[in-house]
């Protein structure tokens, strides 16, 4: 396979009025398409079908395969009984195979004709015999089973036939000298001559190259890999869920070429920055660009607060270990000149498309219940440090003796590395989903309840998901849904990233083995009664005295309707908002010595929004001779605010009442309150195939910011990529 990728993009400036309240949501115009619309019937053979119907009705798999494929069945009612009782369960196989599954050993056969799969009585059939002039033969796959609807063709002629559900096939036209061809959509073709009046045996070999998965691409567009003249990477929802993490992206670390894992913010629950295919930019922002269930995700973050209040994610992207990773369906990674073309100047460092749970087909409702329990501790090896032994002779050594009583130092050892890290950090992970589906409802929800104690001391992260995926088939040219996520976090962040004295695992490294953090019954050596026998301050009662915590709040939501007036033609307009609300406080007491009787009180709140609203219009269509077509029209309009406050006040006399109130004075504060923006989008794409082999696709866009004067308001970007196998 060869591909090439042509892009072209212009516009430095991408500039364009406050859209401000400004939504346009444009009537999509139904034009009259004249073009003829046939599925191929390659297309529907490599439909995927996922089904758990275990004890159900013939019926009920009948609308379990009609809702995923698209095909419908054709049957005499008095030939097919609908009311009998089947087991079947497969997970993402071809609809060929699993038909093959449902009717084996009935008396039931079919054939895939356009979007219909036409059921008949299985006519009975003597073993296969010669024919007068003509051959036959039975045809199986490497596993023996027979291969009902393989096509046997004399070449160079259109006399052919199909083999029944036994794998027979008879063909009296045949005629020594003459060549079979036999094709199978999914397996290598084969030629075979025809040398007498034997009966052939015929084994096929799966096809991998047609067997390509399914990847749901840009803008929620499914694909088939091969079909793709651009870079895709797809990671199933199982890989995501290897490693647990209260940041699944953490997981992703090694597995996705191109794609550089990096944790921004320290400690459990931290923020990662994601860069795909190295940095583009010195200074400004080389993150990713998250797609999750059709809604881009803004960078919610302004610049780094002032002062010594940390942020909980460094200033870098905020939302992303508000998803619960059980949720996750699949992800794609998108890069290059395509992604650009298909997001504009929001996927100029790559895209991650993200797509959620959905029910499957059933009988009954499928209830999963997932519980782990683990432990973590630091990945590697002991600090190289003196114990108190060593440390003594060097001191010696050295001369460095003066007021020291070894006699009473060297009845401690304490090593530093066991004092600042936990090797038994406790994590805990529950998860509970429901989901299902009918011919008129696919529903999915979940909850799940997620708690980490952090390997640094001071350190823990708790997270409380809610989400639910429904959609309902409203008419036969109708389908609404919605997909929501509500997320709740506490997070307590140990102050580790600066290199001081009182920051613990920093300091750790300059505290003397012979120095003991705990008093005798167990808990922390103080200065204020002199039970710390260190120099400075007892890093861990600095921590227990100087505590920092988060909450936040986070709620993601699409409503879409779908409408399908004609066959081929998909008009879809969804609304989403994506809401986040963070607060933090931080408090140091008055009565711990160092502050000398004066506290000091912190308070951080950012509220973000982010409203969208897309409209598209897809029209596919096939002409006769192999020519298919898909052309795709769309509009995105986003409407982002975002506001921030730090206030930090000193002063406070009690332990007690330590809050921002009961300060005497301000010592630090800021206030974002207007960091608002908007854009509007305008993008089309087109595709062509001709015969499954060869494919050419554009796509354009172009993009408009308040963010930018009115010098210069709009910027396009296009890519052109062609391919054949």
């Amino acid at each position: 396979m060869k591909k090439t990728n042509l892009a072209t993009g212009r516009g430095g400036r991408v500039v364009a009025t406050c859209f401000r309240c400004l939504f346009v949501i444009p009537m999509l115009l139904l034009g009259c398409f004249g073009a003829t619309s046939a599925a191929a019937q390659t297309q529907q053979a490599l439909s995927r079908v996922s089904l758990d119907a275990p004890d159900a009705t013939v019926i009920t798999v009948f609308q379990a395969i009609q809702q995923q494929t698209g095909c419908s069945f054709v049957y005499n009612t008095s030939d097919i009984d609908t009311d009998r009782k089947v087991s079947l369960s497969v997970h993402d196989e071809p609809l060929q195979a699993v038909l093959d599954k449902l009717f084996a050993g009935s008396d039931i056969a079919y054939t895939l004709r356009d979007k219909h799969i036409v059921l008949s009585k299985k006519a009975k059939n003597s073993p296969p015999h010669s024919a007068q002039g003509g051959v036959t033969g039975v045809i199986k796959d490497d596993k023996g089973m027979p291969l009902v609807g393989a096509t046997v063709l004399i070449k160079g002629t259109t006399t052919g036939a199909a083999a029944d559900i036994d794998g027979n096939f008879s063909l009296p036209q045949a005629k020594p000298g003459d060549t079979l061809e036999i094709s199978l959509i999914g397996y290598t073709k084969q030629e075979l001559p025809v040398s007498g009046s034997a009966p052939l045996s015929v084994v096929m070999h799966e096809d991998n190259e047609v067997l390509d998965a399914v990847v749901v691409t840009a803008l929620g567009i499914k694909r088939s890999e091969k079909a793709l003249t651009y870079n895709v990477q797809e990671v199933a929802g199982d890989i995501v869920n290897t490693v647990k993490d209260a940041n699944f992206m953490n997981s992703l670390s090694g597995k996705v070429a191109g794609l550089q894992i990096n944790a921004s913010a320290s400690g459990v629950g931290g923020s990662t920055r994601v860069v795909m295919r190295g940095v583009k930019s010195i200074s400004g922002n080389n993150n990713a660009l998250y797609v999750i269930d059709g809604i881009p995700m803004p960078d919610l973050r302004s610049s780094q607060t002032e002062g010594t209040y940390e942020t909980p994610d460094g200033g870098d992207f905020e939302g992303i270990s508000n998803l619960n990773p059980e949720d996750i369906e699949s992800m794609t990674v998108l890069s290059g000149a395509t992604a650009a073309a298909l997001y504009g100047s929001q996927g100029a460092n790559g895209v991650i498309v993200i797509t959620t749970k959905r029910g499957r087909m059933a009988e009954r409702a499928k209830i999963n219940y997932r519980m782990q329990l683990g432990f973590s501790q630091i990945a590697y090896g002991n600090w190289d440090l003196m114990d108190t032994d060593e440390r003594i002779r060097y001191e010696k050594e050295i001369g460095f003796t003066d007021g020291k009583n070894y006699n009473v130092l060297g009845k401690t050892n304490v090593n530093w590395l066991d004092e600042v890290f936990n090797d038994a950090a406790l994590l805990q992970n529950y998860d509970l989903s429901v989901s299902g589906a009918t011919d008129k409802t696919n529903y999915y929800v979940s909850g799940g309840y997620y708690n980490q104690e952090g390997i640094a001391v001071g350190s823990a992260f708790e997270r409380f998901s809610l989400r639910a995926n429904v959609e309902q088939q409203a008419a036969k040219w109708l389908k609404l849904g919605t997909n929501t996520m509500m997320n709740y976090q506490t997070i307590e962040r140990a102050e580790s990233g600066q290199y001081t004295l009182v920051t613990p695992i920093s300091a750790a490294r300059f505290m003397m083995p012979y120095w003991n953090p705990h008093r005798p019954d167990g808990s922390l050596a103080s200065i204020k009664d002199g039970t710390w026998k260190g120099e400075g301050q007892n890093p861990l009662e600095w921590l227990a005295n100087n505590k920092i915590s988060y909450k936040k709040y986070k709620v993601i939501s699409t409503l879409f309707a779908e409408a399908t007036p004609i066959e081929g033609l998909t008009i879809r307009s969804q609304f989403g908002v994506d809401y986040s609300h963070t607060t933090g406080f931080g408090a140091s007491y008055p009565n711990y010595p160092p502050n000398l009787g004066s506290g000091t009180a912190q308070r951080y709140s950012t509220d973000g929004m982010s409203l969208s609203v897309t409209n598209t219009i897809n029209y596919r269509f096939s002409l006769d001779g192999g020519h298919s077509f898909n052309f795709l029209l769309g509009q995105e309009g986003v409407d982002y605010s975002y506001e921030e406050f730090t206030l930090a006040t000193r002063g406070q006399n009690n332990d007690k009442l330590v809050n921002i109130s009961s300060g005497t004075r301000a010592t630090s504060w800021s206030d974002v309150t207007d960091d608002n923006y908007a854009f509007l989008s305008f993008f089309a794409r087109g595709e062509y195939n001709y015969a499954d082999r060869y494919y050419v696709d554009f796509s354009v866009r172009t993009d408009g910011s308040s963010r930018f004067g009115t010098s210069g308001r709009w910027a396009a970007f296009g890519s052109v990529g062609m391919m054949w196998n």
